[in-house]
């Protein structure tokens, strides 16, 4: 018997459920892992699923168990795996993650001095903040204008651009989010009216080159007086800004990073040089709270469920 999360309808948090399953995942084929999940990270996408918003992107096929991000210790190798039993690794779920086994079918290594919470908060946000830092071809000396640059994936962009010696200009919506951009090496304005002026009085004379909109809040319209072509603003966040002949990443699956460039991000953590804040860890029965804390935007950080805590 094994413990997995479950809905069976579209719905608010109260669908999500806790079941007892009779078997674990069937055994890995090929290069597959199963592992023994001892961290899954809870993303805004997974709520997107489940209240049934990306139905026409991802359709379910109930009963639908939630979550991609994982992390864990193998239990169980494909025949073709180099990973063996006991391994330390993570990845994405196939068929779910919030469960206490799951299949991963392209793990990588989590290095020496990475928690196994940290791991697991990379794949989403790590492939997307890759991706979309890619589009902006930004590079030593530009200007990026992120929105959303506190969040789950505009911190690790913000961090990315940095390293590059990009000026990164962030706007956010409260004091801790300020604080943390300023740590991450960005310059925080505040959203609301008048952050156009604020962000060109935090460039001085210089121009954008570029504005990453991660949220997808109705603010590329506006963005767009900043730059010299609408082409200059990436958005994997709000489809209706298409219109405006912006740059949308994440409608191609082409687009999408390869698994193994996450490796990149994960060395990054072991040697310090990236930082991804964990804000509260919930046992797998508090899948409902989980969910309905981040629905309410209380987290300055990633949610993480920890199928093997009795807290």
């Amino acid at each position: 018997m094994y413990k997995r999360v479950v809905y069976e309808r579209y719905g608010a948090p109260e669908v999500l459920q806790v079941i007892e399953a009779e078997h674990p995942p069937a055994d890995p084929i090929g290069n597959e892992v199963r592992i023994r999940v001892t961290a899954a990270s809870v993303n805004p996408t997974d709520a997107k699923i489940r209240r049934g918003e990306l139905a026409q992107v991802f359709p379910a096929d109930f009963p639908v168990t939630p979550g991609v991000d994982v992390a864990g210790t193998v239990d169980a190798a494909g025949d073709t795996s180099h990973f063996q039993v006991g391994d330390r690794v993570f990845g994405f779920a196939v068929g779910g993650s919030n469960a206490e086994f799951v299949i991963v079918a392209e793990p990588l290594s989590i290095p020496t001095g990475v928690s196994f919470e940290q791991a697991a908060a990379v794949p989403t946000a790590g492939e997307a903040a890759l991706r979309a830092y890619r589009a902006t071809n930004v590079s030593a000396g530009d200007v990026l204008v992120i929105h959303g640059a506190a969040g789950a994936i505009g911190s690790i962009v913000t961090q990315l651009a940095v390293a590059d010696n990009v000026t990164v200009v962030g706007t956010v919506g409260t004091v801790v989010d300020d604080e943390l951009l300023s740590d991450l090496g960005g310059q925080p304005v505040r959203y609301g009216d008048g952050w156009i002026d604020r962000v060109r009085n935090a460039i001085g004379e210089r121009r954008v080159t570029a504005v990453l909109d991660t949220f997808g809040h109705g603010v590329v319209a506006e963005s767009i007086s900043l730059v010299d072509d609408p082409r200059q603003i990436v958005t994997l966040a709000d489809m209706s800004a298409l219109a405006l002949g912006v740059t949308f990443t994440g409608m191609d699956p082409t687009d999408r990073v390869p698994t193994s460039e996450l490796a990149v991000l994960a060395n990054m953590l072991a040697a310090g040089t990236l930082r991804i804040d964990i804000w509260k860890t919930y046992p797998l029965d508090q899948v409902r709270q989980a969910h309905s804390d981040l629905e309410a935007g209380l987290n300055h950080g990633k949610i993480i469920l920890e199928p093997g805590s009795n807290k």
